[in-house]
């Protein structure tokens, strides 16, 4: 222990002899090649680093590396020595003291000037958030309401491109952005860009702002409402207008109509226009039921030209947002018609297209024509097209965006697992496990109450639809039960024990299982209750 005592002494002394400085109590140990003084700090820092500090008052350390050795900073200077080197009378201890004193602890009385006070023009809250409703105060309202004059008065933007735009699709900031220039339009609307985002489409029945809410968690960008007739919502239907409610998570957020005639359609559009607050609004001409059909609404719009063009036309007229159509390939199998319609929607003032790839026919039978979007993406040119059907895994979306399409709507593969959307972004397949899927019907249910209530009928209500989608859920197989990855979306599971009760339960096709699976979350159904399946399909035995 002695000897090896002696060596670390010996390596100390020799160490010593190099010159090897030991550095000051509470100063960081920088290599010295790196340290300068105070004046050359800030000289080479003032020369933008276009020279070299002065080589002056550098030192040379006994190794021979060229180095600038710096003072430490104190607040008590040595040798009656002030920080600029003049010397100043010898001060007495308690002075010293005194000194020391106020140079620590905080700035109390500095100047605090919030963000708020660098923009004298401020713009009324009521139009920033572009609101329906008119500003609350009126003539009293203390804001701008002139855009035009604030514009004028703004500051210059500071840069050419607007982060939450790029992220989002939509800034909601609107004009009062200080990157306003990427999203403002001719005459300083506020534009939407949905391009390369993951649409969640307006599913009938299950597309509720609850399950809404759910994809919007797992990575939905677009989200749209229910189909709500504008029939009913000129006759002030409150389950109607119900479609259209926003929940504060969707950035971006569309309405979806449906009607026959360019009166009603253009009404409903202004009414809209006045009354909600969204960020497009969509055209269907892609329902296929017969009551829509046989009215003269959805599928058979593709029929009626003239129909047709005076309701994309007078609506857009009224309307301050975007206006977007969601189209089918066609009403028969065999006769297409979409890549005839859409140069025509594109001159008559829609904004963005979204083919379904099949026929009114084929309803969701047979597999989605993605030749045939791909054709359609050259005759909308420029404007973009999205593409939806049998999307079921990233797989399935890379293949759809390599169509060219501007994006991809997603439809019943949300609907078996909503999940899709992570899937997609982070390009994996997720072996989700079955408690972790109840944990999404869990939260379901929490979102269901509310939105529709926590009394019986709220309940009751939230146990329907999350019975209309458990319809749709249970034809999910797991991942790690696949012999084969992926799992295509026309593919019927077959029975199959899952790797606990639970996956096995969620995996039944009886109706009365998913009445349990309800009463895990919503306590006991309410005596004789039934529950039948919107769809014929979704009825099994």
């Amino acid at each position: 222990m002695a000897e090896g005592a002696a060596e670390v002494s010996a390596e100390s002394d020799d160490a010593g002899d190099l010159g090897t400085v030991e550095p000051e109590r509470g100063v960081a140990p920088i290599k010295p090649q790196y340290l300068t003084t105070k004046e050359q700090f800030h000289e080479f820092l003032e020369a933008k680093g276009q020279e070299k500090p002065s080589q002056e008052s550098e030192a040379v350390d006994p190794a021979g590396n060229d180095l600038a050795e710096p003072e430490a900073k104190r607040i008590r200077l040595e040798d009656g020595q002030t920080e600029d080197g003049q010397a100043e009378e010898a001060a007495e201890p308690g002075e010293q003291l005194q000194a020391q004193k106020r140079a620590r602890g905080q700035n109390k009385c500095r100047p605090h000037v919030k963000p708020t006070h660098y923009d004298k023009n401020k713009l009324c809250p009521s139009l920033v958030q572009e609101s329906a409703a008119r500003c609350f105060y009126g003539d009293r309202c203390r804001f701008l309401h002139d855009v035009g004059h604030y514009l004028e008065t703004k500051p210059a933007d500071l840069g050419p491109s607007c982060v939450l735009f790029e992220t989002f699709g939509r800034c909601p900031y609107g004009v009062t952005c200080r990157f306003a220039g990427a999203h403002l339009g001719p005459e300083g609307q506020n534009l939407l860009d949905i391009s390369g985002k993951l649409y969640l489409a307006p599913l009938t029945t299950c597309g509720n702002l609850p399950f809404r809410r759910i994809c919007k968690r797992f990575g939905a960008d677009v989200t749209c409402g229910e189909m709500a007739v504008c029939t009913n919502l000129l006759q002030g239907q409150t389950s109607e207008w119900a479609l259209l409610r926003r929940h504060p998570c969707e950035d971006i957020f569309g309405v979806q109509l449906e009607g026959a005639f360019p009166d009603t359609m253009t009404k409903c559009a202004e009414l809209l226009n006045r009354t909600i607050e969204v960020d497009f609004v969509d055209i269907n001409v892609g329902c296929p039921i017969d009551l829509v059909f046989k009215k003269g609404g959805g599928c058979a719009l593709m029929n009626r030209l003239a129909k047709f063009q005076q309701i994309v036309r007078g609506m857009n007229q009224v309307l301050d947002v975007p206006l977007t159509v969601k189209l089918r390939t066609g009403v028969q199998e065999r006769v297409n018609l979409a890549h005839r319609l859409l140069p025509d929607l594109r001159d008559w003032g829609a904004t963005l297209v979204t083919l379904h790839g099949r026929s009114r026919e084929q309803r969701y039978t047979k597999l989605a024509d993605w030749q045939y979007i791909e054709q359609c993406v050259a005759a909308a040119h420029p404007m973009p097209l999205f593409g939806n059907g049998d999307v079921l895994s990233y797989e399935d979306a890379n293949r759809a965006l390599q169509t060219g399409v501007a994006g991809v709507m997603i439809a019943r593969g949300a609907l078996l697992k909503p999940w899709l959307f992570t899937e997609i972004k982070e390009q994996r397949h997720w072996d989700i496990s079955s408690s972790e899927r109840l944990d999404i019907l869990r939260d379901f249910t929490h979102y269901g109450l509310e939105h529709w209530g926590s009394d019986t009928q709220g309940v009751e209500k939230t146990r329907r639809f999350l019975l209309e989608w458990l319809s749709f859920l249970c034809r999910y197989v797991p991942v790690g039960l696949l012999e084969r990855l992926p799992q295509r979306i026309n593919e019927r599971p077959p029975y199959y024990l899952g790797r606990d009760y639970l996956e096995t339960l969620m995996a039944s096709q009886k109706a009365a299982d998913w009445i349990r699976i309800s009463e895990m979350l919503l306590g006991p159904v309410p005596p004789n209750f039934v529950f039948l399946p919107k769809h014929k399909a979704n009825a099994y035995k």
